[in-house]
């Protein structure tokens, strides 16, 4: 009687330590996964890039203010789409494939400005003058 009541408690033991174990794996990583993790460290790198980049475009006059507005709305998508994949995994992480699709869109995005970026320097550029046409000696 006394084994099997020592052979009891030391299972139960195991099981409860084994548990809380467990749990202190989980709680241990809890918080400190979003900020470092380096896919989630990656696409938050590329948006702050991103927007930073179209203050100075904005500031230096190659993006108009309308178009740093709809880059940053559709940074602003992503951003919203990376939270949405993230609870979909438990909140906690970016598998590579939503990374891959993340930095994707993001690629679009940055394409989009350099094309109004050229666009709008294209419209900066003054038209050459017209040549006068040489005079005929008679």
């Amino acid at each position: 009687m006394l084994k099997s009541s020592i052979f009891m408690i030391l299972i139960a033991g195991l099981c409860f330590g084994g548990l809380s174990m467990a749990d202190y794996g989980t709680k241990k990583h809890e918080g400190k996964w979003d900020k470092k993790h380096p896919r989630q460290k990656e696409v938050n790198g590329r948006l702050q890039n991103q927007k930073d980049r179209v203050k100075q475009d904005e500031a230096n006059g190659s993006l108009t203010q309308q178009q740093g507005n709809q880059v940053n709305q559709q940074d602003r998508k992503i951003y919203r789409q990376e939270q949405n994949m993230k609870k979909r995994n438990g909140g906690d992480y970016l598998t590579k494939g939503q990374q891959a699709k993340l930095n994707k869109e993001e690629n679009g995005v940055s394409k989009e400005i350099k094309q109004d970026q050229a666009g709008n320097a294209a419209a900066a550029t003054p038209a050459p003058a017209p040549v006068a046409p040489a005079p005929t000696n008679p």
